[in-house]
């Protein structure tokens, strides 16, 4: 986001919608086979930014190929219907904070890389030996675990390379 705000691209009423993720709710959804209440009232709480006052109508008038897009595993993957397609990278993440709130995350990820590199979205992995290296022994290691990461292997991988570290059971 220091990004764009030292571009001057970064709006404040849109940023907070981002953060904040606001929702009208009380406003009739003519969609409701496909659209959620809930969407619904975000789409409404969108629309008072300048440039989704059209969404809703947008929605409903062509609502085959919102719901297709709605619809689809991995739709930070695909181009937004109609011009919502030309629109700024940003402003498509409020779009995904109404519409997929699910995949906002998978949008976020793809709007960091595309600004300022994968290095910033993809986890490194954990090397117990490098952080061997740096303890002595008076200064431990601490392992926070994390869901997917085996640190039980990893250190008894470790012990056997170093034949000095041993694990209580």
């Amino acid at each position: 986001m220091a990004v764009l705000r030292s571009k001057g691209e970064l709006q404040r009423a849109k940023f907070e919608f981002l953060l904040r993720g606001p929702k009208e709710m009380g406003v009739d959804n003519p969609l409701t086979d496909w659209v959620s209440e809930s969407v619904w009232g975000s789409v409404q709480a969108l629309k008072e930014l300048e440039d989704y006052a059209s969404l809703p109508d947008d929605l409903v008038g062509r609502s085959k190929r919102w719901r297709e897009w709605m619809e689809l595993e991995r739709p930070e993957d695909e181009p937004l219907p109609g011009d919502w397609k030309r629109m700024p990278e940003f402003d498509r993440l409020l779009l995904f904070r109404a519409l997929r709130p699910d995949r906002l995350t998978a949008a976020m990820k793809k709007f960091v890389t595309n600004m300022i590199g994968s290095k910033y979205v993809t986890s490194q992995p954990y090397d117990l030996e490098r952080s061997f290296q740096d303890s002595t022994p008076g200064t431990p290691v601490f392992v926070f675990l994390s869901p997917g990461v085996d640190v039980v292997s990893c250190a008894s991988l470790q012990a056997c390379n170093l034949q000095i570290l041993r694990l209580a059971r």
